[in-house]
């Protein structure tokens, strides 16, 4: 049987990308893929204008949908589909840390027609901290909740409380929260969980936190809550150089009233504070023994574009697993390759490829497993974004899209939308190879608005539409079973 590999994409990556100008980088984007792409490589820019509200130098761009396939019998298909919902200057991706969408909702194509799977529901404060995540699942043709997380801050933003509930019988049902303290320098110094019991909540763990000057992490200690009072259990503990680079972490487990060691890590760096070797040791009849050593290399921009994995048998370093990265000019990691250790030689296993937007975000990920002496396809996605006005006192684009129903839809669909501004608009919808099916323009008010769209003639699939004026683009998503 086949294995499926995870893509290394999404939160799973969560690199951070910083917000990019509107200076269009080069594209190394194969240009047959664009041409059958042709909706994910389009840059949506809005119109300059003389409104200073509106500045084009603060244009971003944000993730509203993807779509997954896998490979099959020699072909692509399509497994399931997400679309987001985002409001005011909210933006972010998959490859990003700052992912903040009002609405998230995960299709899955099942004997040919898309199906609801689940959604997230986010709300936020002023100050744009996550405040509530609700998932709800599809049951029954309908929206039905089942978990919610709230969150609670301090005056420096902080997150201090965050509290688990089940929906039950109509109604949430407290299962578990974690309370957090923090110190002078917003250094988080313990965090305590709690299970909900008997009406109330019951102390389950504690870790505690201590720091050098520098702000550095020195130790964490776990506790358990037994007999009504808190019992150590294990404890880390890490040194530093004079760069503030961890040298050691040392794992210890507490018994008959010691601690006693049972792992440890020792990693050099290179001047760019870069570790470049790790090894760990296990501790066992009075003595350390190596077990692991990871050596890690850089390009000239401190890339990683290496990472090697050894393992101690039994008596010496044997090689294990490595990955090879590459990067393009703007340091966008482009293809990621794991090779085992096989036979005395590396033999490839897995290779992931990424291509990205002028903002530096995902357009297209592809997994391939090595089978048979070559490279076969796996998995693959696409990322869909729109472009809106981001920064402090910046509104957005003057359109917003707020909500598509039915979507999937069989035969008409609904699109609501608001308009700042009086103006016409165009309404175009196309398929995933960029071919416009259909287009209409028509002059909207200021407020709420939306969109009939008789579709009856597609047949099912993914279908994109888009809503352009003078002073701004949205697009989404329609898929029709």
């Amino acid at each position: 049987m086949k294995k499926i590999y995870t893509l290394l994409v999404g939160a799973l990556l969560c690199k951070a990308v910083a917000a990019q100008s509107l200076d269009i980088p080069t594209d190394k984007t194969l240009q047959w893929h664009k041409d059958n792409r042709q909706e994910l490589y389009e840059v949506q820019q809005n119109n300059k204008t003389t409104n200073d509200f509106f500045k084009t130098d603060a244009l971003n761009s944000r993730l509203i949908g993807y779509n997954r396939e896998l490979w099959n019998a020699g072909l692509w298909e399509e497994k399931d589909s997400s679309s987001m919902i985002f409001s005011g200057t909210r933006g972010g991706s998959f490859n990003s840390s700052d992912f903040k969408p009002d609405q998230h909702t995960t299709y899955v194509l099942n004997a040919g027609s898309w199906e609801r799977k689940y959604r997230y529901v986010y709300t936020y404060s002023s100050l744009n901290n996550i405040m509530s995540q609700t998932t709800l699942n599809w049951i029954s043709n309908a929206w039905e909740n089942s978990t919610r997380y709230t969150y609670t801050y301090d005056a420096n933003n902080n997150q201090t409380e965050s509290v688990f509930e089940n929906w039950t019988a109509s109604a949430w049902i407290p299962a578990n929260k974690s309370v957090r303290t923090y110190d002078a320098n917003n250094k988080r110094t313990t965090v305590t969980n709690y299970n909900y019991a008997g009406g109330v909540y019951v102390e389950q763990t504690r870790y505690a936190y201590n720091y050098d000057a520098n702000g550095n992490q020195l130790s964490q200690t776990g506790y358990s809550w037994a007999g009504g009072a808190w019992q150590q259990n294990n404890r880390y503990t890490n040194t530093y150089d004079a760069n503030n680079n961890q040298l050691t972490n040392l794992v210890e487990t507490y018994s008959g009233g010691t601690f006693n060691p049972q792992s440890r890590g020792t990693r050099t760096f290179n001047a760019a504070k870069k570790v470049t070797l790790e090894i760990t040791e296990n501790y066992s009849a009075g003595a350390w023994t190596n077990y692991e050593r990871h050596t890690y290399l850089y390009d000239a921009n401190n890339n990683q574009t290496s990472f090697q994995n050894e393992e101690w048998i039994p008596s010496a370093w044997k090689n294990s697993y490595k990955y090879a990265k590459q990067y393009d000019i703007n340091n966008n990691q482009t293809q990621t390759t794991q090779y085992t250790w096989t036979g005395g030689a590396w033999v490839e296993f897995a290779t992931n490829t990424f291509n990205y937007n002028n903002y530096n975000q995902y357009t297209t990920t592809t997994l391939q497993v090595w089978t048979a002496g070559a490279w076969e396809n796996n998995e693959r996605a696409f990322y869909y974004y729109e472009t809106y006005q981001g920064g402090v006192g910046i509104s957005e684009s003057n359109i917003k899209a707020n909500v598509v129903f039915p979507n999937p839809f069989i035969k008409n669909t609904l699109i609501d939308f608001t308009t700042k501004a009086d103006e016409e608009l165009t309404f175009a919808v196309s398929d995933i190879n960029g071919r416009v099916l259909h287009t209409e323009s028509q002059y909207f008010p200021t407020g709420s608005n939306s969109i009939l769209f008789d579709g009856a003639n597609l047949s099912a699939g993914v279908y994109l539409y888009t809503l352009s004026s003078k002073t701004g683009t949205v697009k989404g998503r329609l898929l029709k079973q």
